[in-house]
């Protein structure tokens, strides 16, 4: 049985002053709240079982939206009848401070629950509110449900219907993976009686991009429909934002559905643990154009943090290295911040580069002091190791201007050492762990850090059985 906040709430009433007592009830009630969902904040006002004027009101900043609480000491839902209909425009969650401890007639609590459903009112006992604490705690899925069912819950629920409705929604989640019909009609038939329209539209858009990322067909989807088949921009931010997980086969799931353009258009700011396992789990999926690399100092902060990390930077997605920072063009190269001017390599210094990471260099364009030389292969050979380039490279300081280098997945891609940019041909496209695991080492020379990193990238697009539990990045 679900009895933290009721173990809390009988620890209140010892309280010998009535103020004292009230306070300890609010402050038990808020604490369960806000494990809930963290992206809450809580206010408490003057009040103490009004008819009308609310206990606590919950706030959740980053989306203008508050949500009254009314508290209840006499837990009989037959009390209710008048109360619903005065505070029903607000649409509020009621929580009795107890359970009901006398039958109800049947009759009377339908037409409650169907006054409290059609009013978007939500009617939970201690035990229902602790069991939303601890589920959303458990796996992503139901931290999702239970953040919506406080945001716009509505009806009467208790302990066991909200276990109920929390298993329905994770297996669904779960079922929209393997395109199971009959799992995730379940969970959008939760979602419909459960939460008000705005909540339970929200959570089914993010359910169909589960269901069409992994090959379920829009017109299959046992729901109310988007039409986009894609999650708005406003439903990722909601989930990097709220979700406090870095399970890799959550995002994994999740970003299936999305775009790198739809990252890079995120607002967000600073590190997000969030982001970071987002882009790395899907970086075999994530199609961009190319990426470009700037030196730039290390910002604050950074100077300790022995780790690369990805950012929303110039409305580009952006892994930031030590000193330097490398930005993907998501849509188009014009995306990129513009070119800046950099020394090149030599011959030797891009053979050691392409050596460490097994890169296949097939096209270079050299700088022998008067001239510029293309050294070119007539298939797809190797030319570094070359002993006509190697005579020709020891003739003076010969530099490397541009380099075309095989993907192992197939493409080619154009590294241009002057502007440190690395981009397909024409309008191709690749994913963006295939740009980076083959450009990154050969346009920038990468310290232990970023060498595992791009490790870690590999491990994080092919999760194993364990990388529920692991904490990558």
């Amino acid at each position: 049985m679900s009895s933290e906040l009721t173990a809390a709430l009988a620890s209140a009433y010892d309280h010998p002053e009535p103020e004292d007592r009230i306070t300890a009830i609010k402050t038990a009630v808020s604490r369960q709240l806000e494990h809930t969902d963290q992206g809450a904040t809580i206010r408490h006002t003057e009040y103490f079982n009004s008819s009308i004027a609310p206990d606590l009101v919950v706030r959740w900043p980053s989306e203008n939206r508050e949500r009254p609480v009314f508290l209840r000491p006499n837990p009989s839902l037959n009390w209710f009848t008048d109360d619903l209909e005065w505070i029903s425009p607000t649409h509020p969650l009621v929580i009795t401070l107890g359970s009901p401890n006398e039958p109800t007639n049947t009759d009377h609590f339908e037409g409650l629950q169907r006054v409290a459903h059609r009013r978007n009112i939500l009617v939970a006992d201690p035990p229902a509110v602790s069991e939303l604490s601890e589920r959303s705690g458990e796996e992503p899925a139901a931290s999702l449900m239970a953040q919506a069912v406080l945001r716009g819950g509505r009806g009467i629920i208790d302990e066991q219907s909200t276990r109920i409705a929390m298993t329905h929604t994770v297996d669904g989640f779960h079922g929209a993976e393997r395109v199971d019909l009959v799992a995730t009609r379940q969970a959008t038939e939760v979602l419909t009686t459960l939460l008000r329209e705005d909540q339970a539209s929200r959570l089914s858009r993010v359910l169909q991009s589960v269901w069409e990322g992994h090959g379920g067909k829009a017109e299959n989807f046992p729901g109310t429909r988007n039409l986009s088949g894609r999650m708005t921009d406003e439903d990722l931010h909601f989930l990097i934002v709220n979700v406090p997980t870095t399970s890799v086969d959550f995002w994994r799931r999740i970003g299936r559905g999305i775009t790198a353009n739809q990252i890079a258009r995120l607002n967000l700011e600073g590190y997000s643990a969030s982001l970071q396992v987002l882009i790395a789990a899907n970086s075999d999926t994530l199609l961009t154009r190319g990426i470009r690399i700037f030196y730039e100092q290390s910002m604050l902060g950074e100077e300790d943090d022995n780790r690369l990390q990805w950012l929303i930077s110039r409305r580009c997605i952006a892994l930031r290295g030590p000193g330097w920072t490398a930005y993907v063009a998501a849509d188009s190269v014009n995306d990129l911040p513009r070119k800046a001017k950099h020394d090149v390599p030599s011959v030797s210094e891009l053979r050691t580069r392409a050596d460490r990471w097994e890169v296949k260099v097939v096209n270079l364009e050299l700088d022998v002091g008067d001239r510029f030389i293309a050294y070119s292969s007539k298939g797809d050979e190797d030319v570094l190791h070359d002993a006509r380039l190697a005579r020709l490279a020891q003739a003076g300081r010969t530099k490397v201007r541009r380099a075309t280098i095989m993907i192992p997945t197939g493409g080619r891609l154009e590294c241009d050492f002057t502007s440190l940019t690395a981009t397909g041909h024409t309008s191709a496209i690749y994913a963006l762990g295939d740009i980076f695991k083959s450009a990154l080492p050969v346009l920038v020379k990468l310290d232990k850090v970023g060498a595992t990193y791009l490790k870690l990238l590999s491990r994080a697009e092919n999760p194993g059985p364990a990388a529920e539990q692991e904490n990558l990045f």
